[in-house]
């Protein structure tokens, strides 16, 4: 018998001549199996007489097998059952779609993601087969829900591809485990349907219908019964796909109308195995159905309800406590519930007890233990509920007796009742809940229950989800036994809750419904009637209905400040977003798409909406407070970005911000209220005085100020705060702009005196007289080497002292002495020796005759060579001048190096370098090469290993270059061992270039590097310095490396745009005699515009920033304050300190620094160090330093650390006091 669509088509007899018996087998005999395999077949017909088959051509979606045949009813049936659950599928099987349980050899997934959040959209990946020329998309169901993507995208060569890329829609039906599957679009055919087609989810039992990668593919067709093997990654299973929600929580002060986002729930208990370990677990925030906050202890705590997990409803729900110091929620219980709608909390006998609705099961009611400092739900002694399928709670007092009403939703269950009653009875250690009523006069399909008593009746109103179905209205009594009495169906469609509020003397009743306008009712002494006429009170906020389409809740707010406002808890069914919103409209509004802000005037509303791109105006009714929108309610056109507006006091200007073209504009207001385009003022904009608007970015917020003087504007993306003076026509002149990672340059301290933060105050760790120091760290602690000259009579000598970082105090652990006076102390690290798992962490004293190294041994430091320096025979010793070290590698090792250079007064032979390697074999440093006749008074090393010297001559100084060589050709190396060090280790220096400096009193030379986004930039800072008072001010020059070329060429003299000021702490006399022969102002600061008495110039990196500090000195009574310079990289030079670094604002803005940006809110940073002469940077554990040698104070650590302004990025709201000065954001 044959069936199509649940209707017979043919019926041929099986047997025409008689009934059938029983199905015959061929048997060898009677005790023997069948003589052969019985063939069974499904849509193929096998002829074993001749061996043809006759395969059916197309798919089969379902087969089911029966033990007995069907009666046409039992078809009928099952047809009306399944056939709008199996759609028709697209029968080509060279087209197909494949779901993967684990990734396949080549890492593939699909669907490649398996959950999206519901107001984004996501990329999926789907394998399969797929013909380029043909159109698919993918559908995502839930029952009677479903969404498509948009056309999904395919991108290959060849005729076929192996994958779609669908995106997400925005999913409008809330928090659900969705059905995958994959359409394609036919053109009207006899072979199917035509239009958007189902596109079969394969998987067979052979290689070549499964999905394989297209290179493995085989040209055989599916046409074979037999079974192949199985690609286990494959399977014909459900494919589901995730859309999530989150539950946020929002904070408003008191007589504040703008609420801010404090966080997200994100419960830590909850556990998917079933979902990758490796990501966030996304089922964390889901789930939730309501909330409740209550009072305990003095303490606030919030019971959020979680319905389910997209899974399972055998969840947990959470107590969460309020945190009052910082307005943040933090987690305290999880309380397994199943389904959980609803909590309440009930007070019996001075007991606090929580009861949870649950949808599934029982409902329960748990004691609340006050326990230390918090507080909790006793699980073990909680009492079951048994109403099923509960949906919703209230209570009330009656007659001297406390109540609680369970209603039910249950739809597969008439038997069930719509609400059950109970009386709260009980001592102090449980509660106890007597029966004492059933409701059943409708389907148990209750949303929501409200009850109130009014006069000598309680009044219990029952909300109905069901778009047939009415609401309900009960009146109750306990004059007869607890009785009541159904007395009027309220008319809804699909209510979800129903709430009771008090409003000025009078009793309302809010119905949200899904799909339509919710309803206000009001109670007229015998029956809820709907509100026919705008009540003439300006507190009742002009509403008459309130279209909140698609809500499911509703709260009634009453501040501190006694203003109410009515808050619907929608779901808008077009974008899928849930929203909290007041709407007391009254006609149907044109032109209000996407609104975002709204302000006021005497007479009229202007609202912007966005999506409309338009600002719209309103006239208010005075007495009623009713709106009004005429055809003339356009008031501006074709904002693309439209995100703000502000009024001004005197209703004259109207001030709109645009995010997406980062402008503000500027409207004038006539006596009618209509508003006229007088101006806009784009970032980036030049002002009059050549200035550069900044900080209107992605501007998201406007304000005027009270008095109308100023206006402000935050941005967005930009993390910054405009200012805007006002002039009396409205329009504006930008004044200023203050941006997100700004430092403030106040933190800095260099005064011992009016200082009281210890972590920024500058401190004193050795007095005047020390000859040097350095800092290092060696493993996890910090060091500090001292070197301090003594001088006993005619007698010089030094000692070295070590100290050890403790507590963030340095702490002498060792005392070097030696009888030679010193020169200079210096630090490095030895290439590693036959001390295989350590470096050798050595610093070197100059001495008079020697230099000796020193190397670390735990917290001490012993002498380990002493390297005598160079001679001249029969004439005066030649002087050290330098003393650097630097490292090469050779043969996969480092090898380390020491350059003294020589100085001699008379005879230049004399002078010269020596060269020393470090030695594996020997372990101390062996001369390997003397250079003669260069007279160095300062020598560098840069990135490079070139070599840069300065020579003084009687007018100039010679600045050299020399360009290191290494004589590796002549290394003896056997199974890695240099065996001749001496001679391989040999290295020689060749001049490459040169060229002349103006002669200065005191020269000194630093090579700096400055970095940003990988690209280095090499750099060679000559100090040059005249005392103060000189007729002459000498520019320090700046050069930059060529690297192609290995050439360094002028990039900037440190000239005239800095400034240096003296000491405050001088006689005026002094500071005048500093600033000759060009005084700036006299009169205050002395300042000359020049760095005079350059000393010591130093390049350090904080925070991924270089910086140039110039140690300045005098030999006046005013010492200059030494200057702390920035490297900008946008301007690629050295400059005051920028407010703003490059990599602060790359981090927060992902975009460079323009040119006006870089130098704004520039500081000048002076230190009063009193003479510096030396300096060096490091982190301590209390945050970076500056560590300075001063002639007047010793040794000094300076605190370089700026807080930072934060949380300005993501700005949404601005406003200011009256008269502008004081402004919150």
């Amino acid at each position: 018998t044959l069936y199509v669509d649940g209707q017979l088509v043919r019926t041929v007899p099986a047997c025409p001549q008689s009934q059938c018996g029983p199905v015959a087998y061929p048997f060898l005999s009677e005790y023997k199996c069948s003589a052969a395999k019985v063939p069974f077949t499904v849509g193929t017909l096998e002829d074993f007489e001749t061996g043809d088959s006759y395969p059916h051509v197309g798919l089969f979606k379902h087969v089911n097998i029966f033990s007995s045949s069907l009666t046409q009813d039992q078809v009928v049936t099952m047809y009306q059952r399944t056939w709008a659950s199996v759609p028709k599928v697209y029968p080509f099987k060279e087209e197909y779609w494949v779901s993967t349980k684990n990734a396949l050899s080549n890492g593939w997934k699909s669907p490649s993601v398996t959950w999206a959040p519901i107001q984004s959209n996501s990329s999926v990946e789907i394998i399969g087969n797929f013909n380029t020329d043909e159109k698919y998309r993918c559908r995502f169901s839930f029952g009677d829900y479903s969404m498509t993507s948009s056309e999904a995208i395919s991108s290959c060569s060849s005729a076929f591809c192996t994958s779609l890329s669908c995106t997400t829609p925005r999913w409008d039906f809330g928090f659900k485990r969705t059905l995958v599957s994959v359409e394609r679009y036919v053109s009207e055919s006899n072979l199917t349907d035509f239009g958007w087609i189902p596109l079969v989810q394969r998987v067979c039992f052979q290689r070549d219908c499964g999905f394989v990668p297209t290179f493995e593919r085989k040209t055989s067709l599916w046409y074979i019964t037999g079974t192949g093997y199985l690609n286990p990654t494959l399977g014909g299973f459900f494919t589901y796909f995730y859309f999530l929600t989150s539950s946020e929580v929002y904070e408003r002060p008191v007589n504040e109308t703008s609420w801010s986002f404090v966080g997200t729930l994100l419960p830590r208990t909850l556990h998917r195995d079933n979902w990758d370990s490796a990501a966030a677990n996304p089922f964390q925030s889901c789930g939730y159905s309501s909330f409740l906050q209550f009072e305990m202890a003095g303490n606030q705590f919030l019971l959020a309800a979680r319905t389910w997990d997209s899974v399972s409803t055998q969840v947990h729900s959470y107590l969460y406590g309020f945190n009052s110091s910082n307005n943040a929620l933090y987690e305290v219980q999880a309380i397994p519930t199943s389904g959980a709608r609803q909590w309440l909390v009930v007070e019996r006998a001075q007991k606090k007890f929580a009861i949870v609705v649950n949808y599934v099961g029982y409902s329960h009611a748990y004691p609340i233990a006050d326990k230390e400092n918090s507080i909790a739900l006793e699980l073990a002694n909680g009492t079951d509920i048994d109403n099923l399928y509960s949906s919703a709670i209230t209570n009330f007092s009656l007659g001297g007796q406390d109540y609680i009403i369970v209603t039910s939703y249950a739809p597969d269950c008439p038997s069930c009742s719509l609400a059950t009653f109970y009386r709260i009875a009980g001592d102090f250690q449980a509660l106890v809940l007597d029966k004492v009523l059933t409701l059943n006069d409708t389907l148990p399909l209750a949303s929501g229950v409200a009850a109130k008593a009014i006069g000598n009746y309680l009044y219990v109103v029952i909300s109905v989800l069901d778009d047939m179905q009415p609401s309900l209205a009960y009146r109750c009594s306990t004059a007869n036994g607890f009785t009541c009495t159904l007395f009027q169906n309220i008319s809804t469609t699909m209510a979800e809750s129903v709430s009771f509020y008090d409003w000025s003397r009078e009793i309302f009743l809010v119905v949200p419904q899904n799909a339509s306008d919710s309803l206000f009712l009001r109670w007229d002494g015998g029956f809820f009637v709907k509100i026919q006429e705008c009540p003439s009170r300006s507190d009742f906020g002009g509403g008459q209905r309130i279209l909140a389409a698609n809500a499911i809740s509703v709260k009634l707010l009453q501040d501190m400040a006694n203003q109410t406002t009515l808050i619907f808890a929608t779901l808008d069914t077009m974008s899928g977003i849930g929203d909290l919103t007041w709407k007391p409209i009254y006609s149907r509004v044109q032109n209000l798409r996407g609104p975002v802000s709204i302000v006021s005037s005497n007479v009229s509303i202007y609202v912007a909406a966005r999506e409309s791109k338009k600002i719209l105006i309103f006239s208010r009714n005075v007495e009623s407070g009713q709106l009004h929108q005429n055809d003339q309610s356009v008031l501006y056109d074709s904002v693309l970005g439209l995100q703000s507006i502000a009024i001004s006091a005197d209703y004259q200007s109207l001030y709109a911000v645009s995010d997406l073209e980062d402008a503000l504009y500027i409207f004038q207001v006539n006596s009618s209220g209509r508003i006229f385009l007088i101006d806009r003022i784009r970032d980036g904009d030049q002002t009059g005085d050549g200035r550069v608007v900044d900080g209107l970015i992605g501007a998201y917020n406007v304000f005027v100020s009270g008095h109308g003087a100023r206006v402000f504007v935050v941005s967005f993306y930009d993390g910054a705060l405009s200012s805007f003076s006002r002039d009396s026509d409205g329009t504006l002149k930008y004044i200023d702009v203050i941006k997100d990672g700004e430092r403030n340059f106040n933190d800095f301290k260099d005064s011992f005196n009016d200082c009281l933060d210890p972590k920024i105050c500058p401190r004193m760790l050795w007095g005047s007289g020390a000859l040097g120091f350095y800092q290092f760290n060696a493993g996890s602690s910090s060091y500090l080497l001292l070197a301090n000259q003594s001088d006993v009579g005619s007698n010089k000598s030094v000692e070295t002292v070590i100290f050890r970082m403790q507590n963030d105090e340095f702490i002498p652990v060792q005392v070097i002495q030696n009888s030679e006076p010193a020169t200079f102390v210096k630090f490095g690290d030895l290439s590693l020796t036959s001390y295989p798992d350590t470096w050798l962490r050595c610093f070197y004293i100059a001495y008079a005759h020697k230099t000796c190294i020193y190397r670390q041994m735990t917290d001490t430091f012993e002498e380990i060579q002493c390297l005598s320096h160079s001679v001249c025979d029969g004439k005066e010793d030649p002087s050290l001048s330098a003393l650097n070290s630097f490292k090469t590698e050779r043969f996969g090792k480092v090898n380390q190096y020491l350059l003294f250079s020589y100085t001699h007064v008379s005879d230049v032979s004399c002078s010269g370098f020596d060269v020393y390697s470090w030695s594996r074999m020997e372990l101390k440093f062996q001369q390997v090469n003397r250079i003669a006749n260069v007279n160095a008074s300062l020598a560098k090393f840069d990135r490079l290993n070139n070599l840069i010297l300065s020579i003084e001559g009687e007018t100039q100084h010679d600045i050299q270059f020399w360009m290191f060589h290494d004589n590796i050709s002549s290394c003896e190396v056997v199974d890695g061992i240099v065996k001749n060090e001496l001679q391989c280790f040999n290295v020689s220096f060749v001049q490459y270039n040169s060229f002349a400096l103006a002669k200065a009193e005191s020269m000194d030379m630093e090579v700096a590097q400055a970095s940003y986004k990988n690209v280095i930039t090499d750099l060679v800072v000559f100090g040059l310095g005249n005392s103060p008072g000189q007729a002459k001010c000498v520019p320090s020059p700046v050069y930059v490396l060529e690297p192609d070329n290995r050439t360094y060429v002028l990039l900037q003299n440190l000239g005239s745009e800095f400034k240096s000021v003296p000491t405050a702490r001088a006689d005026v006399y002094s500071r005048k005699l500093f600033c000759l022969p060009s005084c700036l102002n006299s009169d205050s600061d002395f300042s000359t515009p020049c760095l005079r008495g350059v000393q010591k110039v130093y390049s350090f990196v904080s925070d991924g920033t270089s910086y140039l500090a110039v140690g300045q000195l005098s030999d006046v009574n005013a010492q200059p304050k030494s200057t702390i310079l920035q490297f900008n990289v946008k301007l690629r030079k050295f400059t005051e300190l920028s407010s703003i670094t490059e990599l602060d604002n790359l981090r927060l803005r992902n975009r460079d620094l323009t040119s006006y940006q870089a130098s704004h809110h520039g500081y000048n940073l002076r230190i009063d160090g009193g003479g510096i002469t030396q300096w060096q940077f490091y982190e301590s554990a209390s945050g970076p330093k500056l560590l300075a040698t001063s002639r007047e104070f010793g040794i000094v650590e300076y605190s370089f650390f700026f807080h930072k302004l934060q949380s300005l990025t993501r700005a949404v709201a601005v406003v200011s006091d009256n008269e502008g000065k004081s402004i919150m954001v």
